[in-house]
């Protein structure tokens, strides 16, 4: 049983305020819309002869709202009207699930 529930969820989702709503393209004719929160952590990296910059953008949804989806469905999310494709999806075992995303 996940230490968060769908009240906790909904009261994170409001209290961050940065709540989307996503339509995953999972192959079927409606896909499955979700609320989520859209995360694009700067990442820098040094290496030899300079840094290598770059972000990682992830979903964070409700682990029950995408218990049935997996990265062979080759899902496609838009945020903000920008274009994204589901590369990684990783539950944290405490109710959410982080979806990595690639620029499309």
């Amino acid at each position: 049983m996940p230490l968060i529930d769908d009240t906790d969820n909904a009261i994170i989702f409001d209290a961050l305020g940065d709540a989307v709503t996503i339509v995953f393209d999972d192959g079927s004719d409606e896909g499955l819309t979700v609320s989520g929160i859209f995360v694009e952590p700067f990442e820098s990296v040094g290496s030899y002869d300079g840094q290598v910059e770059t972000t990682l953008p992830s979903l964070r949804v409700a682990a029950a709202d995408v218990a049935d989806l997996s990265i062979e469905h080759d899902l496609q999310v838009s945020v903000s009207g920008v274009g994204y494709k589901v590369v990684a999806i990783q539950p944290d075992n405490e109710g959410w699930v982080a979806l990595n995303l690639r620029e499309v």
